[in-house]
């Protein structure tokens, strides 16, 4: 017995008549009959008797529909559950992003852009790699951007392999320090700055009590991340006001040509950070198969932003 055969007789029992029921299934009367005489010779009962108005339903037929019937309900809701998936897969954008100002800003406007669209937008803000990893891998993010030193970059290319995903390097450059009008460091003239001279300043780091990727990232650049030495921000507002307003420091991936061009980070200077580990990157992970066009429209707007 297969299901196509339980939609013809349903339809068969409902509408009494061959013609119009073969109608109402798009196929031929002569296919329709032959497949309920079939399914009259899998189960060994007549269902239908045959008359010169129609068909009318045996006993046996009666007993069928009230099963069938049931079945056909529950065929309905599942195909009412498989379009709403597919609707929610082809409308909507998950993406998993490190606290980067100018991502968010972003992202902001690409929803503000869609405003009116039927668009689920959600931003995950996000820097450990391996959960990156295992939300693409488990179709539960659409795209993730993530930020790495260039002296990292072949042991994340191996970990991106086993996971069967691929990387696209999104933008290169020079790691920098930011400070405000309250350092000293603000009015040098000095083309770089080298990590020793920054032990002196509080280093801003996003994360929590425990051990971040930021503070990781900050130790492989070689800054200062003792106890005494760390204040730990959650907050990326706050983080650049505590800049503007004291002597605090971080560092930064973005170039100072994107940072002097936006307004979101007045009062702000960068300084290129010295060492032959101070090179970063930042790139953007999905599934071999493929972008979904609204992931694929994305990417094209960062790079438009960054270019």
């Amino acid at each position: 017995m297969k299901l196509e055969q339980i939609e013809q007789f349903n339809e068969l029992a409902k509408t009494g008549n061959i013609n119009r029921a073969a109608k109402n299934l798009y196929m031929s009367q002569p296919n329709l009959s032959r497949s309920i005489k079939h399914l009259e010779e899998e189960i060994g009962v007549e269902l239908f008797i045959r008359t010169v108005f129609g068909v009318q339903l045996t006993s046996y037929g009666r007993e069928f529909w009230e099963y069938t019937r049931s079945v056909q309900c529950e065929l309905d809701a599942l195909d009412k559950y498989c379009d709403s998936c597919r609707l929610q897969k082809r409308l909507s954008f998950f993406l998993v992003a490190p606290r980067l100002k100018w991502i968010e800003e972003a992202f902001l406007q690409y929803t503000l852009k869609y405003e009116k669209a039927p668009i689920h937008f959600s931003l995950y803000s996000l820097e450990d790699l391996s959960t990156q990893l295992e939300l693409l891998q488990t179709n539960q993010a659409d795209l993730c951007i993530t930020v790495i030193l260039q002296n990292s970059k072949k042991k994340l290319l191996q970990r991106v392999k086993t996971y069967g995903l691929e990387y696209n390097t999104l933008i290169t450059g020079q790691t920098h320090i930011a400070v405000g009008p309250k350092n000293p460091l603000y009015y040098s003239e000095a083309k770089n700055v080298t990590p020793e001279r920054l032990a002196d300043f509080p280093l801003g780091i996003y994360g929590g009590p425990h051990k971040s990727y930021y503070q990781s990232c900050a130790e492989a650049l070689g800054l200062d991340t003792s106890a005494s030495n760390i204040i730990r921000i959650n907050s990326v507002e706050l983080m650049y006001r505590l800049i503007a307003e004291s002597s605090m420091i971080t560092y930064e991936t973005p170039t100072p040509d994107f940072y002097h061009r936006t307004p979101f980070y007045k009062d702000i200077k960068l300084l290129p950070l010295a060492g032959k580990h101070a090179m970063f990157e930042i790139g953007w992970l999905k599934q071999r198969t493929g972008l979904s066009q609204i992931a694929a429209e994305f990417i094209d707007e960062l790079t438009e932003i960054i270019s």
